[in-house]
């Protein structure tokens, strides 16, 4: 078993993001006055949510464990938006089969359409409710004394992706936050297991 991996901190300042999604992001793509907003950043923000909102599963086949790719429900060439009301996640196959057609004439089945629209409907109401539950454990666990931060999924995988970190439970621990670089990663995390009395571990 070798040493954990270590993280370098950055300096920059950046203000702790004690949120699952930023909402605000997500609902203007266009805003302005803080860098994280902008830029790749914001993209892994949404497409971390578009995968949690739609279970990380294929929209049309409900394909999983395969690569899923942003779909735009209302295709950008028919002046579809980047707002996640009209986002969803595709497999390959499906995202190029619906090509520029518009989500009413590629969805045949009544049921699976209804269901899409259903849930096109409220898109940023659980993000909200799942903030509003991190932002109170925050608070709580503040009044502890004990150093707390919080920051989002988004840029947990942003971090992960720009210093090329396999994902895993342990490795995306150690991603959480600002961070400019690990140090130690490919180590074996350590398991431990537990067993009653008289079992065998």
């Amino acid at each position: 078993m070798g040493a954990p991996p270590s993280r370098t901190r950055s300096c920059d300042g950046d203000r702790p993001r004690r949120v699952r999604f930023d909402t605000q992001i997500m609902q203007n793509p266009d805003i302005s006055g803080v860098e994280y907003q902008q830029g790749t950043l914001a993209e892994y923000e949404v497409r971390e949510y578009c995968l949690e909102k739609w279970g990380r599963a294929c929209i049309y086949c409900d394909a999983v464990n395969v690569p899923l790719q942003i779909e735009h429900f209302v295709p950008r060439s028919k002046g579809g938006t980047d707002r996640v009301s009209n986002l969803g996640i595709s497999c390959q196959p499906c995202n190029q089969a619906k090509g520029s057609m518009r989500l009413t004439d590629f969805v045949r089945n009544p049921k699976r359409l209804s269901r899409i629209q259903a849930h096109m409907r409220a898109p940023l109401r659980d993000a909200a409710a799942m903030n509003a539950t991190r932002w109170a454990l925050y608070e709580a666990l503040k009044e502890t004394g004990v150093p707390v931060s919080g920051w989002s999924g988004g840029r947990t995988k942003w971090n992960r992706s720009r210093l090329g970190i396999p994902k895993t439970h342990a490795l995306d621990a150690a991603c959480v936050g600002s961070v400019e670089d690990l140090v130690g990663w490919q180590q074996p995390t350590l398991t431990v297991a537990c067993a009653g009395h008289g079992a065998s571990s």
